[in-house]
């Protein structure tokens, strides 16, 4: 996906007083960072925070100074991809496994900033939302998720070992016959014994952008 800041302006404009930015994982947030490289206009004293090793390395590589997650009180702005948006803007993230340190970014920040692809805009989410949880409680929590309608897949590495986050949890992606109250699920399974977050994403102010192909579109 190509990102045009210039077609962003109210991010750009936000970017131009931003001293600490947070950034996502995966595709759009990697992306985001080679936009940002071409920015001109940008606070010298700016502070990147990724939520993965993987982004950390590519805003290394772009130049950025590079801050810790750890202990982190606030930031001026995140931007974020979304594995699904629905038409009610609730979003599902998770699926490149950083959704504990993403989340945390996103309570921190004073303004937040969606970027995706066309085809990650839905009516009604329909996609497994990702439950991290810590490996003890695999079984209990998916026993727990049973009764509650949802169909639990242990994330696996392509050799077949279970994948763990950079925290050292598991993660399970639950597939749920319906999502109708998002905020009610999530606070319902964050608090099943062991689950440490829940790839339910419901930040009533988050600024969404739509990009298809050349053209980007504010939500």
């Amino acid at each position: 996906m190509i990102i045009h800041l210039d077609k962003m302006p109210r991010l750009r404009k936000q970017l131009q007083a931003t001293t600490s930015l947070g950034l996502g994982s995966g595709r759009a947030a990697a992306d985001f960072v080679r936009a940002l490289k071409e920015e001109g206009s940008l606070p010298r004293q700016l502070v990147v925070y990724p939520t993965s090793r993987q982004i950390s390395i590519v805003a290394a590589e772009a130049g950025f100074v590079i801050g810790s997650i750890d202990f982190i009180k606030g930031v001026d702005t995140m931007v974020d991809g979304a594995d699904q948006i629905d038409s009610r803007r609730r979003i599902i993230k998770g699926g490149g496994g950083a959704l504990l340190n993403e989340k945390i970014l996103w309570e921190a920040a004073k303004s937040i900033f969606v970027i995706a692809g066309e085809e990650k805009f839905v009516k009604d989410l329909d996609m497994p939302v990702p439950v991290e949880v810590i490996p003890a409680s695999v079984e209990l929590v998916k026993k727990k998720l049973a009764l509650d309608g949802g169909k639990s897949t242990l994330r696996l590495l392509e050799r077949g070992f279970p994948l763990l986050t950079e925290k050292g949890n598991a993660l399970l992606d639950v597939k749920f016959p319906h999502i109708g109250d998002a905020e009610a699920l999530e606070r319902k399974v964050k608090g099943y014994p062991g689950v440490v977050e829940v790839g339910l994403f419901n930040f009533p102010d988050v600024s969404i952008y739509m990009v298809k192909g050349d053209e980007v579109e504010e939500l």
